[in-house]
């Protein structure tokens, strides 16, 4: 019996064995790996997206808050500013 079980030793530990086994692992390894960067590079890349979206919502955002201002300032504030620079001007 303990000979039957040295030749299965001897079988699975020839040089050849070895090597297919290590082929197996590095394949394995390398498309796990592959897998989870492509997953990783995947998410960054909506992530990205979503960030941009953000960001012009905000700028547009921004954009229409700058016009209100300016609109006050050139509509209510400018005549304002004229008409007592003028009273000062001419007392």
């Amino acid at each position: 019996m303990f000979a039957k079980n040295i030749d299965k030793v001897k079988k699975n530990f020839t040089v050849d064995y070895a090597k297919d086994r290590f082929e197996t692992v590095h394949n394995f390894a390398l498309e796990t790996t592959e897998r989870f960067f492509s997953k990783g590079i995947d998410t960054l890349e909506k992530w990205q997206d979503a960030t941009d979206r953000k960001i012009k919502k905000g700028f547009k955002k921004s954009a229409k808050i700058q016009d209100k201002a300016l609109t006050y300032l050139e509509e209510k504030l400018a005549p304002r500013i004229t008409k007592i620079k003028n009273k000062l001007t001419t007392n």
